[in-house]
């Protein structure tokens, strides 16, 4: 029984059987994601290495804290800032709401 179907930056549809998840279909590194980019094989591993899924949980979490003190509506389009790195943690004094560009061109 199919449960959905994906589709990748106007790629072919793909039909996920139940029980099948997308990272089991992206074995082949020329699979696109849902956005339609394609990750490499190193890209897949890169981001399944103990501290970036950390990272990632903690960046996450900043963000869910902020919808729940400032709203979603302020936070649309936007990024959530940690003035002093995720090492410092997740506390209010150390998030702060900036645009995508200014805070991705960060150094």
């Amino acid at each position: 029984m199919v449960s959905n179907v994906l589709t990748g930056g106007g790629g072919p549809n793909i039909s996920l059987m139940e029980g099948q998840g997308y990272s089991s279909l992206c074995k082949d590194k020329k699979m696109a994601a849902p956005s339609g980019r394609k990750y490499s094989k190193y890209d897949k591993d890169y981001q399944a290495r103990p501290e970036q899924v950390k990272k990632r949980v903690m960046r996450n979490a900043a963000r869910r804290l902020m919808v729940k003190n400032h709203g979603k509506a302020p936070l649309k389009g936007k990024d959530v800032d940690h003035k002093r790195g995720t090492e410092a943690g997740n506390g209010t004094s150390n998030l702060k709401i900036m645009s995508r560009s200014k805070n991705r061109s960060k150094k």
